[in-house]
């Protein structure tokens, strides 16, 4: 990935993309978060199609800024057995980290666990899609293209991932201000990964898996907990929990 560029990325499709992710997509999720919380949830497929429809939208997004700014997204040679190491310990530690949030949810009855919880067949299938473009187009959007802008603006890839990360995490608000929070850490952390291994391809790769296990095993957490296949209804005008 190109991280230090020659000049600063000026033009109308480098503030698009720092409009699109950095500003409109988290003020979207955090409206849709607040609508959820009132109403209910939709159907998990047609949620999980509606994710991949929209992660290859503004992945092609991405691409065009990229191709538009000359922003290399593939490195020039393929990441080494040291890199690849460094993506495995990642992603178990992120699992790792991880596992106790979900149980809390799954405690909870968070009626948001629905919507990243695959528990029918056709719904793991769908899921894999959901993983699979979230990992390639979230890294490309913001560990790429983003952060590249970001950097050129500032002239600190310091700078450029911490305001990177906190809008990758501030695009998941939709599922509440914690699980937000724990986004912007996991956010660094594929920073970091980016740079030690020299591009996206360990962290698209790891991204994938890390979605996988997420949604299997608060599937599978679900499922141990006895919790229905559908989140209750919410009755209009009876209280309801603010996302958190």
């Amino acid at each position: 990935m190109n991280g230090s560029l020659d000049a600063p990325l000026v033009g109308w499709p480098a503030f698009a993309h720092v409009a699109i992710f950095a500003i409109a997509l988290p003020y979207g999720a955090w409206l849709s978060g607040r609508r959820l919380a009132h109403s209910d949830l939709p159907p998990r497929l047609n949620h999980f199609a509606a994710v991949i429809l929209q992660q290859l939208i503004f992945g092609a997004i991405a691409i065009a800024v990229a191709n538009w700014g000359g922003v290399t997204l593939l490195p020039s040679a393929l990441p080494s057995a040291v890199d690849w190491a460094m993506g495995g310990a990642f992603l178990a530690t992120a699992v790792a980290w991880s596992e106790p949030q979900w149980q809390q949810a799954i405690r909870e009855r968070d009626r948001r666990v629905h919507l990243v919880a695959p528990r029918l067949p056709s719904e793991r299938v769908l899921w894999a899609g959901v993983a699979s473009a979230a990992g390639v187009f979230e890294e490309i959007a913001y560990r790429g293209v983003l952060f590249a802008i970001l950097q050129s603006w500032t002239g600190s890839g310091v700078a450029a991932a911490a305001i990177a990360a906190t809008a990758f995490g501030a695009a998941h608000l939709v599922q509440g201000r914690k699980a937000s929070g724990y986004v912007v850490v996991i956010g660094l952390g594929f920073h970091a990964l980016v740079w030690a291994t020299g591009g996206l391809v360990v962290a698209i790769a790891v991204h994938i898996a890390f979605d996988l296990i997420a949604g299997y095993r608060i599937a599978h957490l679900a499922d141990e907990a006895g919790l229905p296949l559908e989140a209750p209804s919410v009755a209009i005008g009876s209280p309801a929990r603010t996302p958190s």
